[in-house]
């Protein structure tokens, strides 16, 4: 009896880990499926976009990106962004980030213009949330300097419990 027990046991700890890895992977947005807008609410292709040559999203100019993605419960999340910038006059890339109506951070400076991932936790409701990035502080002077922002990657990791 207990060998069975202890065989059944065995047996049913791949299925349990298969289905708690499957909850496990990150929910990734694609950069193409993202939208950015101006500030006046229009399409720009100039000064904001997906540049799939390098895989990321420009802003040369304030605008907002956003994207939807799906979640498969209730939950903890961590937010991960990969980004970079164009520093200018000593200053970095500030967004506004928001998943649904949430603000995540209202006024979020980087911390490098090189590619870093920044990190925010959130918590979401089962089904469909938009995902928003916000690009606040651009400044530019012909020849002089130019602060730009670029989004890399964006993706939710489930959080343990």
């Amino acid at each position: 009896m207990r060998k069975a027990l202890f065989a059944a046991l065995v047996l049913s700890v791949p299925v349990l880990a298969s289905a708690a890895d499957r909850l496990a992977e990150p929910i990734k947005l694609e950069l193409k499926d993202f939208k950015i807008l101006g500030l006046d609410g229009k399409e720009n292709a100039e000064v904001f976009g997906y540049n799939a040559d390098d895989n990321k999203l420009f802003y040369y100019t304030r605008g907002i990106a956003t994207a939807t993605a799906k979640f498969p419960e209730d939950g903890d999340y961590t937010l991960v962004l990969e980004a970079s910038c164009d520093k200018a006059k000593d200053e970095l890339a500030k967004l506004k980030i928001k998943v649904g109506d949430k603000v995540v951070k209202e006024d979020f400076a980087l911390t490098t213009d090189g590619i870093k991932e920044y990190k925010f936790d959130v918590t979401v409701k089962k089904g469909e949330a938009k995902l928003s990035v916000e690009f606040l502080n651009d400044t530019y002077k012909e020849g002089e300097y130019d602060l730009n922002f670029y989004l890399h990657a964006a993706k939710f990791e489930k959080k343990a419990k």
